[in-house]
């Protein structure tokens, strides 16, 4: 089976920044799979029709065709205790020259509309995040995307009366959203199957022999110190657990931790304001003592 790169990264960004417990790529409706709400379904088609175009889809197409039909490139779905919590469909297209809108609109139009119907008809759900990516849109070309989405949303949220949010994820957005989550968490992953991750460990595995790899620790040092002193965007969506572990010794191996920054840190008030932490964020030991014990001591 062929694999993109650029599905390969959005199913690691599903896995390991979004949680989703199960990802495909390229995932297609069964044909011996019963269709739920038919009646939604042919709602979205028909409604879709009035606002974008009688020819958007066939017309002599009837439901259960257009839905055989479709294929989402990276699909995720969340799951917590009380059962599904997210569902994720995501369309990425990547090109060195960069995407032009031209009949690429178009098609883009129709993935996303048809990813809609599929989760409503497959899934039996009317909520969902469907999101087309790319890493690079001429700019002159992101206007007419953006325009798309907008009346989209509008489409689904006061005529359908449904929880779908769409989004398109371009350019800055695609770096600060999707890549630079993942490259922060690329060590943690050890799937051979995600490819995108792979390479990236490959690369800093021969970066670090010309001492390149001190660089890229240093680089994402200074994202976590960022991150503790102001808002920023794409990385909080990752679990802090998982973003501190990530990060954190990086910036002790850096010398990015000063000695204002562990005064702050010991402290529990200032923890409490500035993570709701309830206890410190780090905690003084007596190295006379039994390190193990010291770290449970006070924990409740």
């Amino acid at each position: 089976m062929k694999i993109e790169i650029a599905e390969s990264i959005i199913m690691s960004w599903l896995r390991h920044a979004k949680n989703c417990q199960i990802v495909q790529m390229n995932w297609k409706a069964s044909g011996s799979w019963k269709v739920y709400n038919e009646v939604k379904v042919k709602k979205i088609i028909d409604e879709s029709r009035k606002v974008f175009g009688e020819n958007l889809f066939n017309n002599s197409s009837s439901i259960d065709q257009i839905l055989k039909q479709g294929e989402i490139d990276v699909l995720g779905i969340e799951i917590n205790e009380n059962g599904v919590s997210n569902i994720y469909g995501v369309d990425v297209a990547f090109h060195i020259a960069g995407l032009n809108y031209g009949d690429t609109l178009d098609r883009v139009m129709k993935k996303m509309i048809r990813t809609a119907a599929l989760i409503t008809g497959c899934f039996d759900s009317t909520s969902a995040k469907i999101v087309f990516a790319s890493p690079k849109v001429n700019n002159i070309d992101i206007d007419p995307f953006e325009k798309f989405t907008e009346k989209l949303n509008t489409l689904f949220r006061e005529a359908l009366s449904m929880d779908f949010d769409f989004e398109i994820i371009f350019n800055e957005d695609f770096r600060t959203k999707i890549f630079n989550p993942i490259m922060l968490l690329s060590k943690d992953v050890a799937d051979t199957s995600e490819l995108f991750m792979r390479s990236i460990q490959l690369s800093q595995l021969f970066e670090g022999n010309r001492g390149v790899g001190k660089i890229e620790n240093h680089r994402k040092a200074a994202i976590l110190q960022t991150a503790l002193k102001e808002e920023f965007v794409g990385y909080e969506e990752i679990r802090i657990g998982l973003l501190v572990r990530s990060t954190f010794p990086d910036l002790v191996k850096n010398g990015m931790i000063g000695v204002s920054d562990i005064a702050e840190l010991v402290d529990q008030d200032y923890c409490k304001t500035t993570f709701n932490l309830n206890y410190p964020f780090l905690k003084r030991i007596d190295s006379t003592k039994d390190r193990v014990k010291q770290r449970f001591e006070g924990v409740h």
